[in-house]
C-alpha cells in the first residue's frame, strides 16, 4: 500500500507540473511497466503515458501532440527518473486502435489518475480491448520477435546485462501474449492482467533480469510461441474508439464553452 500510495503521488506531481509548464489540460495518467507486472524492484523506474485533451484552438488548428518528454520536461525533480509518453486523447485512440500495448496497459493499470472529462472514455476500456485485442496479439508477438532478434543479434556479444534485460522485456511480454491469445469469448467481461499472478515465473523473469539465471535457456522457449491468425478476424464494426474519442472531445468543448458562458453571465 507504501508504493503504491507513493506511485500515485509521484503521478500527480508530474500531472501538475505537466500542466502548469505546458498550457494544457491533463485528463488521464497511467502507468505502464514493472510494477504493473509486480517485477519491479527498488531501481525500478516509473514509466507512464499522459492523455491531455485538445483546446478549442488545437482543434481549429489540427495541432496534435506526441511525444516522449525529458526528465526536465514532466518534473523539477531532478532524481524522478522514467519514461513520459505524452499524448491527446485523439492520438491516444489512434494508437489503441493500432494495437500499442503500452497504452492499453497503462489503460488498465491499477495506478491511474483520472479526470472527469475522461471518464467515460475509461469506463469503455473493456470494450476497446474487445474490439481490437485481434490488433493487441499481432503488436505484442512483433514485439517479442523484434526483442529476439536483437537478443541472437548480440548473442557473442560480452552484454551479458543487456542480454539478460532482453531477454526479461521478451518474457514478461509472452505472459500477456499467452492471455491474449486465451481469450476466446469476446462477450465476456475478460480483461488483461498485467499483473504476475503465478509467484514462481514472477521470480524466474526477476532472476533473468538480474542474471541469476541465464537468458539463453530461454530464447527457444519463448521463440516458438504461436502466431496469432494470420488473416483479421471479420468483427462487426460494433465500436469504434477513434470516433468515440472525438465524441469525448466535442461533449468537452461544448461543456466548458457553456460554463464558461455562464459565468461571464452571472459576472
Amino acid at each position: 500500500m507504501a508504493n503504491y500510495q507513493k506511485i500515485l503521488k509521484r503521478l500527480n506531481r508530474r500531472k501538475d507540473y505537466i500542466e502548469l509548464n505546458r498550457k494544457c489540460k491533463v485528463v488521464f495518467v497511467g502507468l505502464f511497466g514493472s510494477q504493473n507486472y509486480g517485477l519491479d524492484d527498488n531501481d525500478s523506474d516509473i514509466d507512464c503515458v499522459v492523455v491531455t485533451m485538445p483546446s478549442l484552438d488545437d482543434l481549429i488548428s489540427g495541432k496534435t501532440d506526441v511525444k516522449t518528454l525529458t526528465q526536465a520536461e514532466f518534473s523539477s525533480d531532478s532524481s524522478d527518473d522514467g519514461q513520459v509518453k505524452l499524448m491527446d486523447i485523439r492520438d491516444f485512440a489512434k494508437q489503441l486502435a493500432k494495437g500499442s500495448f503500452v497504452n492499453l496497459e497503462a489503460l488498465f493499470s491499477d495506478y491511474v489518475i483520472v479526470d472527469d472529462s475522461f471518464r467515460d472514455f475509461y469506463n469503455v476500456r473493456n470494450k476497446i480491448y474487445d474490439r481490437y485485442i485481434w490488433h493487441y496479439q499481432n503488436a505484442v508477438y512483433g514485439a517479442i520477435h523484434h526483442i529476439l532478434n536483437y537478443y541472437e543479434m548480440n548473442a557473442c556479444s560480452n552484454e551479458e546485462n543487456k542480454q539478460s534485460k532482453r531477454m526479461y522485456e521478451a518474457l514478461r511480454l509472452k505472459n500477456l501474449y499467452n492471455q491474449l491469445m486465451d481469450k476466446s469469448d469476446v462477450e465476456s467481461n475478460s480483461r488483461p492482467e498485467f499483473y504476475i499472478a503465478n509467484l514462481s515465473e514472477r521470480c524466474s523473469i526477476g532472476n533473468v533480469k538480474c542474471g541469476v539465471l541465464d537468458s539463453a535457456q530461454f530464447f527457444d522457449n519463448v521463440k516458438d510461441i504461436e502466431p496469432p491468425v494470420k488473416d483479421k478476424p471479420d468483427v462487426p464494426d460494433w465500436f469504434n474508439v477513434i470516433s468515440f474519442a472525438n465524441d469525448v472531445v466535442k461533449k468537452y468543448i461544448l461543456y466548458r464553452d457553456f460554463n464558461q458562458n455562464v459565468d461571464k453571465a452571472e459576472s
